[in-house]
């Protein structure tokens, strides 16, 4: 195109190179143009990226507290469960000693009772020896 202007304006058409030099003007203010939408839509772009970011961290924090309420959730909850299950053995466990101490009782009233028997029943025979001795003694 400028070949062409130079050529025209060489030739003593200076009309024709007016209408070129004014056409690889228009020609320009577009290519300006273009590239000044291009900036803002780079710009725009940048914009939306950095909100993108910002969403990204907050949805990131939210996600964190999230898990870490339910983490803690579950550990209280474990730990209910876990009490429960020691108030549970501690009831099972006073109840078996309870048990085997009633038990133990109840054998030992009898072994009383047994030897309390043997004791009774020997008793006349004590009696005459303790006599027995008082007497032969005297």
């Amino acid at each position: 195109i400028l070949r062409a202007a130079r050529e025209q304006f060489c030739c003593s058409s200076h009309v024709k190179a007016v209408k070129i030099i004014n056409e690889l003007v228009l020609i320009l203010m577009k290519g300006v143009n273009a590239l000044h939408s291009i900036i803002e839509e780079i710009a725009g772009v940048e914009v939306q990226a950095a909100q993108i970011r910002q969403d990204a961290i907050v949805a990131a924090r939210e996600t964190v507290a999230a898990a870490q309420a339910k983490a803690q959730g579950q550990q209280t909850s474990q730990a209910e469960f876990a009490r429960s299950q020691l108030r549970e053995a501690t009831q099972k466990a006073e109840l078996e000693g309870e048990d085997a101490a009633r038990a133990i009782l109840q054998e030992r009233a009898q072994e009383t009772k047994t030897a309390c028997s043997k004791a009774e029943s020997k008793k006349p025979d004590a009696v005459k020896y303790l006599v027995g001795r008082v007497v032969s003694g005297a």
